[in-house]
């Protein structure tokens, strides 16, 4: 698998977790609030956005580690054809309907492939890099090339989730990261994964602070001395949602670090 790489900036992970048990009972869904902000300006590395969440949760059952990869956290599901053929960007013989299906390196099990109807339409000339991957095939021949398999992200593969908006004439407008800097949707956003930080709690409650580092060249130029807000969200590992934080209106000159 290739992986692309954003022009425009990096998403560099830093988190902090600190936790700690209560005897409070909290609702097994995660609970946030919004605690911090600040700006960093770096002549180097890129600039960087620092966020501060507190959490509660009733189990304790956070974060996701780097090699979890199989369903229900695997990164997407591949499109077949009724043939269970790859629909891939090369190939005019698909033949519909279209079904999606989790590759056999992400099932929970051997030959789970949790096959589901997809579409109706062969329409593969309006697509963007959310909606495809590049894989490299080998031929019966044994040569190797690469094509574009068509996909379907995978929400829950990430476990941190923000969103940015700008306040315009008192209304919010959402920032599309994709999108800013890439004509067909090729950026990175800054959904994420934070680690798992107490794999042997025992279903223990937890509350304590996530500390996440966003890293972009970006920053300056996007939100350059406009209003804007954060939303976030995260999800624990049973795909529970937290509710929605949402920080104040900010600008960048306010939260820059000295």
């Amino acid at each position: 698998m290739q992986h692309r790489i954003s022009i425009f900036y990096t998403l560099i992970l830093m988190l902090v977790l600190q936790s700690c048990y209560t005897p409070d009972e909290f609702s097994n869904t995660p609970s946030i609030a919004f605690r911090s902000l600040s700006f960093n300006q770096s002549d180097n590395a890129g600039d960087s956005l620092v966020l501060n969440i507190d959490f509660q949760d009733g189990d304790g059952d956070i974060g996701l580690d780097g090699n979890e990869t199989r369903s229900p956290y695997h990164a997407y599901s591949v499109i077949i054809d009724s043939n269970n053929r790859f629909v891939t960007l090369s190939n005019d013989s698909a033949t519909t309907p279209f079904y999606h299906a989790i590759p056999p390196n992400f099932a929970s099990s051997p030959g789970d492939t949790e096959l589901s109807f997809f579409s109706d339409t062969d329409d593969r000339t309006d697509f963007n890099c959310q909606e495809y991957e590049i894989v490299e095939f080998t031929d019966q021949q044994g040569n190797t090339f690469n094509d574009t398999i068509f996909v379907l992200r995978n929400e829950n593969n990430k476990n941190i989730f923000v969103d940015f908006y700008r306040k315009i004439n008192g209304q919010y407008e959402f920032i599309d990261w994709t999108s800013v800097f890439s004509e067909n949707g090729c950026g990175l956003d800054f959904s994420a994964r934070f680690p798992i930080f107490e794999p042997n709690n025992n279903g223990r409650s937890l509350e304590g602070t996530i500390r996440y580092a966003m890293v972009s060249s970006g920053f300056s130029f996007v939100l350059r001395n406009d209003t804007f807000q954060l939303r976030i969200r995260i999800k624990d590992r049973e795909l529970n949602d937290s509710n929605i934080a949402v920080s104040p209106d900010l600008t960048l000159n306010e939260i820059l670090s000295q």
